[in-house]
């Protein structure tokens, strides 16, 4: 449930006990109408200031007892842990799916990377499949996952590369595991040569994969997880 629907029903309930009070005043003994459309006014604005104050204190207590969200300096720090690993384990192509993961790269990873444009291969997302598209595009393939339909340049790899594999958010794992899967069996690359990174990992995605090899944060991934990179 989100914090919104939460506050909500609070708000609901605390109106429910606080509603004969309410009415009680209005309708009571007033000396004028003025006072009447007064005290309306000065409930409204009470009741709002209550909603909002009831909808912050959720947003801080979830974030005390889940652990504090991705903040832009953390994630600045992070991408500098994350280039560092590329950079160590020396590859000749970083590869991710566009969208999403481009952000974290271009905003915060790449500019400690000596990497050329040429080395980093986004890999499209297609939003479905389009038969027409995939029979125009004899040197093109599609590797279907959970959540995308990315295209693959069947020429773009071989088996002498050393990839980096980057994600920004692994929640079920499904689709790294299928490219790391992909680059083995289609490219004959070395599993050794491929190392898998991501800025956070889902606790459960991470127990039933095992995979990113290196992360910067794990924990319960939910609907409201605020990523900075993802903002424009």
């Amino acid at each position: 449930m989100n914090n919104k629907k939460i506050a909500a029903i609070i708000f609901v309930l605390l109106i429910c006990i606080f509603l004969p009070i309410i009415f009680g005043n209005i309708i009571g003994d007033t000396t004028t109408i003025v006072d009447k459309w007064n005290l309306i006014l000065t409930w409204v604005v009470a009741l709002v200031s209550l909603y909002i104050g009831v909808l912050s204190f959720i947003i801080v207590f979830k974030k005390l007892i889940n652990g504090d969200h991705c903040s832009k300096r953390q994630v600045k720090k992070g991408g500098e842990q994350l280039a560092e690993k590329i950079a160590a384990f020396s590859p000749t192509k970083i590869v991710f799916v566009t969208g999403n993961t481009s952000k974290l790269y271009d905003r915060y990873i790449k500019k400690y990377n000596y990497f050329l444009e040429k080395d980093v291969v986004r890999l499209t997302c297609l939003e479905k499949f389009d038969c027409k598209l995939h029979m125009n595009l004899s040197d093109k393939e599609l590797l279907v996952t959970n959540k995308f339909l990315l295209l693959f340049d069947q020429f773009l790899f071989n088996s002498e590369d050393r990839v980096v594999l980057l994600d920004d958010v692994v929640i079920s794992g499904d689709t790294i595991t299928k490219i790391h899967d992909h680059l083995i069996d289609k490219f004959g690359i070395n599993p050794k040569n491929i190392v898998t990174l991501a800025y956070i990992v889902d606790k459960d995605a991470f127990a039933n994969t095992g995979l990113p090899a290196y992360y910067i944060k794990k924990e319960t991934i939910d609907g409201e997880y605020s990523f900075p990179w993802r903002k424009k």
